[in-house]
């Protein structure tokens, strides 16, 4: 059967074909008053775990803080345009992060991170690349990757994100290049340990986990159809469910009002703390193009 060229241009410059890349046009008008409290609520309990997890990332990424603020809420923005699904939280990721800190040249600012304008070059690249995927319908081709290598690649991002931030939670500080390094320099220093840092970091991540429990077993006695509580009992049930769904929440809130108590009371060095960061939004402006080598550094 012959290919109609003119019918296909025209289904594809309809009005319903660009509303579909443009799903912000679908839903926005059926948008209700009534889901604007709850999309609050939403907002700021994704926000809550979003910002303090691009923090983590940016310093996997050997970037300024900062820049993990800025990947935490941009790509939201992005996505309330040309997103399709609401059940997603949109940032960045370990592996993206690894990927971007193997890439660019020693900050001459600091040290510690990459020259943050390498980065911004990768992301327009690969912006383009994404957009190109997208344009001639691309995405197929991801089927052929097989699940064994995508398990095997998270999986050691998983084990290099561990190690990276292990040193992180033992509160040591040094320079390393590569993974192998980076796990002999831990274990070198293990000695210079700050016991506050790891006692911080462990009853984070012990009371992380049992809240995680609670919300689950709260779940399952949700769930036995052959108990029926009294009211006060499932008052209880429904605050200690609320508590296990805010528990990234009060981990922050804990963390952070420790850390102003101890900046008060004049023992912040007790803690390693992250520093000043600084405010505000970069300039809005195209990728310095000129930056010297940066199609072939690599760290």
């Amino acid at each position: 059967m012959p290919v109609n060229i003119g019918n296909l241009a025209k289904e594809y410059c309809s009005l319903d074909s660009w509303r579909k890349r443009l799903p912000i046009t679908l839903w926005l008008p059926r948008y209700k008053p009534a889901f604007v409290i709850r999309d609050v609520i939403a907002g700021l309990t994704v926000a809550i775990t979003v910002i303090p997890q691009g923090m983590a990332y940016a310093s996997i990424a050997k970037l300024s803080i900062e820049y993990g603020l800025y990947s935490s809420f941009m790509c939201c923005f992005v996505y309330v345009l040309l997103g399709t699904t609401r059940d997603m939280a949109i940032g960045p990721t370990s592996v993206m992060s690894l990927l971007v800190s193997s890439y660019g040249q020693v900050s001459a600012v600091n040290p510690d991170h990459n020259d943050h304008v390498y980065a911004v070059i990768l992301a327009f690249f690969v912006g383009i690349v994404q957009f190109s995927i997208g344009l001639f319908h691309l995405g197929s081709l991801t089927s052929f990757i097989s699940s064994a290598v995508v398990s095997s690649f998270t999986s050691a991002s998983a084990i290099i994100v561990i190690v990276d931030q292990l040193r992180v939670i033992l509160g040591l500080t040094f320079e390393s290049s590569s993974f192998i390094q980076n796990f002999i320099e831990t274990l070198v220093n293990i000695p210079k340990t700050r016991p506050w840092d790891l006692l911080l970091g462990s009853v984070c991540m012990i009371v992380l986990l049992l809240l995680q429990a609670l919300k689950d077993q709260i779940l399952r006695w949700e769930k036995d159809e052959t108990y029926e509580p009294h009211r006060l009992q499932r008052y209880i049930w429904n605050l200690l469910w609320l508590v296990g769904i805010a528990r990234y929440a009060i981990i922050i809130l804990f963390s952070g009002v420790t850390a102003w108590i101890l900046e008060e009371t004049g023992k912040s060095d007790y803690i390693t703390l992250t520093g000043p960061i600084t405010d505000g939004l970069p300039p809005f402006a195209v990728p310095a193009f000129n930056t010297p080598d940066w199609f072939e550094v690599h760290v």
